[in-house]
C-alpha cells in the first residue's frame, strides 16, 4: 500500500473536498513576562494552543461551478459540522471564512484556501433541571395514593371480626427475613399487639402513622461504598413484602384477619419504598466545588435496576391509581439515578505492594486519604491499619 493510499477523502458536512495541499498548527500558547533588571524571561503556560486545519481546496472538471456553488454553500451554514481529515479522520470544526479565486490562466481551475476551527467544548454551564425534587414529589403522591387505598380496603372489612393474635401472627411470619427494614414500627408501637389494636381500633390513624414512621427512618447508608449492599437490601425488602401482602390478601376463603394482616404488609412494602426513594433522592447529581467523594457510576446503575425492578414488582397486581403513581415515581426515580451516574466515579483493580495502613494506601492510590473509610467498607476490610496484600477495587475519576 502507497502512502496515498493512507489518505481518507476530504470532506465537510458531507460535501467532497478536492485538495493539493495540506497545513495545520500544534503546540502550547505560552506567555512571555520580561521583567526589569531580569535576563531570563518568565513563561507561563496557558494550554494547549487551538488547532487549526487549513486545505487548498480546488474545484475543478466539467462541472466546476456547481462543486463551487456547493462547497460555498455548506461554509456558509450555521454551527459545526463534521470534517473527514486526510490524516487524523473525523474530527467537529467550525469553518471559518474562505476567499476564493478563479484565474484565467489556470485553465477553469478555483483555488479556495480553507480554514476550519476545532470545536470547543461549551465555555459557560448549562444549568439541568433538578431530578431530585420531582422524585421527592412523585415518592410523596405514592404515599399519599397508598394511604388512601388502604383506608378504603380497611373501611370495607368488618374489623370487629378480625382477631388480634391472628393478624399479629399473619404480620410477623409475612416479615420474617426482612424484620430489620420495618423495626422502627414496632419501636413506635412497643408491641405487635399495640399495632394492631391501633389499626382495628382507629385504622386511619394507625395507617398514615405506619406510613410516616418508615419514611421518615434514618436507614440510608452511611458510606458511599455502602450503596451496593444497602440497595440490594432495601429492593429486596420491598419485592418480598409486597409478595407476601399479595399472598395474604389474595387467599381464597381468607379471614378478615388474614386480609388486615395483608393491608399492614403492603403498608410496610411502600413505606420501605418511601424511605428508600427519600435517600436516593438525597445522592448529588453535580459535582461538588471542593472536589468532595462522589458515589461510583457502576453501583448507581445497579441500585438503578434493582430499585426499578423493585417498584415494577409493587405496581403489578396493585389498583390503578395506586400501580399508576407507582409508575410515574419509577420514571422520577430512573431520571434521578441517569443523572446521578452521569458524574460518577470508576473503579479500577489495584493490588498493594505490601501490608498498610488504608489512609496510606487511599493516599497513593487515590491521592486523597479522605477515602479510606470507602476503600475499607467496599472491599470488606476489618482492620484499618492493616490492609492485607490482595486485589482491591479502588475508585478514580
Amino acid at each position: 500500500m502507497g502512502w496515498k493510499d493512507q489518505l481518507r477523502d476530504a470532506s465537510f458536512k458531507g460535501v467532497p473536498i478536492k485538495w493539493i495541499s495540506l497545513e495545520g498548527e500544534n503546540g502550547r500558547r505560552v506567555a512571555e513576562h520580561e521583567f526589569p533588571q531580569r535576563d531570563r524571561p518568565w513563561v507561563e503556560d496557558m494550554g494547549r494552543s487551538t488547532r487549526p486545519y487549513r486545505f487548498m481546496a480546488v474545484c475543478c472538471g466539467d462541472d466546476w461551478l456547481q462543486q463551487l456553488n456547493t462547497l460555498l454553500a455548506v461554509l456558509e451554514e450555521p454551527g459545526a459540522g463534521e470534517l473527514v481529515h486526510p490524516l487524523f479522520g473525523r474530527i467537529t470544526v467550525y469553518a471559518k471564512p474562505a476567499r476564493w479565486s478563479l484565474n484565467l490562466d489556470a485553465g477553469g481551475r478555483v483555488d479556495i484556501p480553507l480554514e476550519f476551527i476545532e470545536n470547543g467544548d461549551l465555555l459557560f454551564p448549562v444549568p439541568l433541571a433538578s431530578t431530585a425534587a420531582p422524585l421527592q414529589s412523585a415518592s410523596d403522591d405514592m404515599l399519599s395514593t397508598t394511604q388512601s387505598m388502604a383506608e378504603q380496603a380497611l373501611a370495607v372489612l368488618d374489623l370487629a371480626r378480625a382477631e388480634v393474635g391472628a393478624v399479629v401472627s399473619a404480620v410477623m411470619s409475612a416479615i420474617k427475613g426482612v424484620s430489620n427494614a420495618v423495626e422502627a414500627v414496632l419501636d413506635y408501637f412497643d408491641s405487635w399487639q399495640s399495632l394492631v389494636n391501633t389499626v382495628l381500633t382507629l385504622p386511619a390513624t394507625a395507617v398514615g402513622k405506619i406510613l410516616g414512621i418508615l419514611e421518615s427512618v434514618d436507614r440510608a447508608f452511611d458510606r458511599y461504598g455502602d450503596l451496593p449492599r444497602w440497595g440490594i437490601n432495601q429492593s429486596r425488602a420491598m419485592r418480598v413484602l409486597r409478595a407476601r401482602s399479595k399472598a395474604l390478601s389474595g387467599r381464597r376463603n381468607g379471614t378478615v384477619s388474614t386480609k388486615v394482616a395483608g393491608v399492614l404488609v403492603g403498608l410496610m412494602a411502600a413505606g420501605v419504598a418511601a424511605n428508600t426513594l427519600q435517600a436516593v433522592a438525597t445522592l448529588p447529581t453535580s459535582r461538588p466545588a471542593d472536589g468532595g467523594n462522589l458515589p461510583v457510576a457502576t453501583d448507581v446503575a445497579n441500585l438503578r435496576q434493582d430499585l426499578s425492578g423493585s417498584l415494577w414488582a409493587l405496581a403489578d397486581g396493585a389498583d390503578y391509581e395506586q400501580a399508576a403513581s407507582l409508575l410515574v415515581v419509577q420514571r422520577a426515580a430512573v431520571a434521578h439515578l441517569n443523572q446521578v451516574e452521569a458524574i460518577g466515579l470508576q473503579l479500577q483493580t489495584i493490588t498493594p505492594p505490601a501490608v498498610m495502613p488504608a489512609l496510606v494506601l487511599a493516599y497513593r492510590a487515590q491521592g486523597d486519604a479522605s477515602l479510606a473509610d470507602e476503600l475499607l467498607s467496599r472491599n470488606n476490610i476489618v482492620h484499618p491499619l492493616f490492609v492485607p496484600v490482595q486485589e482491591l477495587q479502588v475508585t478514580y475519576d
